[in-house]
């Protein structure tokens, strides 16, 4: 089988599976649900892993293997939890709880997106078309500068792009400070989602692994892996998460009051959803901040600018 051209998006992966959720319901078999992917999608890796795995489960590989074998494209939780509800013959409400994941997930992501998109706007008008639009309509200079300043937008566009597909602005905002309590936030956030979605559905510390995989911070996963070790030493889930140096305090109470009560998933889920909304909050707060020193640090630099050009022009 070929591999897929790329990783999936949360977006191809909400598609997959609800797609996948209707066929099942609606008794459609695994292989004919993945061909009329294959018809319907307009993405090619979709396209691509959904020919991998109609093969495979044509060759009678089960849906768990199939999707195994394609597990580079995929999350490791996605293959575990369909190989888990496979399993247990409860397919249908594990295709709808990852289908309800990858949108919540899109949804969050423009809402972030929106918190920073109004100062991106002022920032690149500042920046790159200010200064050659005073040069022109002000002192006569060629028009020529407007199209230098949407080539140089244009370069820079590109190789901040390059550089978000690469993971740098990831690292930057992990390890970065005012950003890196901001991703310290989302990351922990994901984290108690994942393990909401997957807790008593895996082994525990098939859970706790597959959530901690979500981090993208690296100092972070050394010190929540730490948990399940400690359980496997004999401490409770409780003990072991006090001792997290990673974890909010707020979260701590909660699980360790879940470890009572023993709704677990909802617990993480709240868990979640406070850490979420802290993370609008500070988004909100940053993108003031942090736009409006963008902003005014632009206007000065262009109004000293444009005062040089107009100041040669009149002592001209």
């Amino acid at each position: 089988m070929r591999p897929p051209a790329l990783r999936l998006s949360d977006k191809q992966k909400a598609l997959l599976t609800r797609q996948l959720a209707y066929a099942y319901e609606g008794g459609i078999p695994a292989k004919r649900a993945f061909e009329l992917m294959i018809e319907e999608s307009r993405g090619r890796s979709l396209r691509v892993l959904a020919q991998d795995i109609a093969n495979a489960i044509g060759c009678g590989y089960s849906l768990e293997e199939a999707l195994r074998a394609r597990g580079g494209a995929l999350d490791g939780f996605f293959v575990d939890l369909v190989a888990a509800g496979e399993r247990a013959g409860k397919l249908s409400d594990v295709l709808e709880t990852l289908c309800l994941w990858y949108e919540e997930q899109l949804a969050f992501r423009r809402m972030l997106s929106y918190q920073f998109s109004y100062y991106i706007v002022l920032f690149t008008v500042i920046g790159f078309f200010l200064y050659p639009c005073i040069a022109v309509f002000l002192t006569g200079a060629s028009p020529m500068l407007l199209v230098h300043a949407a080539i140089r937008f244009a370069m820079f566009a590109a190789i901040v792009y390059a550089l978000f597909r690469i993971g740098v602005f990831r690292w930057f905002s992990a390890h970065t400070w005012p950003l890196s309590g901001l991703a310290k936030q989302l990351n922990l956030s994901r984290f108690c989602r994942v393990l909401a979605l997957t807790y008593g559905r895996l082994s525990f510390h098939e859970s706790w692994t597959r959530a901690t995989e979500s981090v993208w911070d690296k100092r972070a996963q050394r010190h929540l892996m730490r948990v399940p070790d400690r359980v496997r030493e004999g401490a409770t889930l409780g003990q072991a998460i006090v001792e997290c140096p990673v974890l909010p305090d707020m979260v701590k109470q909660m699980i360790v009051t879940t470890e009572r009560t023993g709704n677990a998933d909802e617990c993480f889920g709240k868990a979640s959803e406070y850490l979420r909304n802290e993370a609008m909050h500070r988004a909100h707060v940053l993108s003031l901040s942090i736009g409006t020193a963008i902003i005014i640090a632009g206007v000065v630099l262009q109004a000293l600018g444009a005062g040089f050009a107009l100041g040669k022009v009149i002592f001209w």
